[in-house]
């Protein structure tokens, strides 16, 4: 008897929004689901961080800036667990990536009139391209910065 409760009601249901013209019914609305476009998401995250982290090396000078952001990456890597000797070459060219980000930005003075123009993903790559005051300058960023590694440093600026 309980089983004939349960039926009736999803059987007027369903002819209910059989009945209805166009087979419309407001009870089993559809709605549009929400789509995150995740290649466009984590290039405007790349562009607010590098963003951000050449507007920080504006202030103070070069040295200082150089030895405070060496310091805050060797101490990060240190407190992180012992990786596997495959992923050794990753933690070096962590910190290499680092310094070369900062000597293009000394190098050609990019300041506030910079403009980030193109970022392409190449495998664990991104090249990212700067237009400068006087010419653009491209250089690479290894991805595990980018995304992962990099919201100790940012968040803590």
């Amino acid at each position: 008897m309980k089983e004939i409760f349960l039926i009736v009601p999803v059987v007027l249901l369903m002819v209910g929004c059989t009945s209805i013209p166009n087979n419309q019914c407001s009870t089993f609305e559809k709605s549009e689901p929400l789509i995150i476009d995740l290649p466009q998401a984590k290039e405007q995250l790349l562009r607010e961080r590098i963003t951000k982290y050449y507007q920080y090396l504006q202030h103070g000078d070069w040295g200082s800036t150089w030895d405070f952001l060496s310091r805050r990456i060797k101490n990060h890597m240190a407190t992180m667990p012992e990786a596997p000797k495959s992923d050794q070459g990753l933690k070096e060219n962590y910190v290499n990536y680092m310094g070369q980000f900062t000597r293009e930005l000394r190098t050609n003075q990019y300041y506030s009139h910079n403009k980030i123009i193109d970022i392409k993903y190449e495998g664990n790559m991104a090249n990212v391209t700067i237009q400068g005051l006087h010419k653009e300058k491209e250089f690479s960023i290894q991805k595990p910065w980018i995304y992962e590694d990099s919201n100790w440093f940012i968040d803590d600026l």
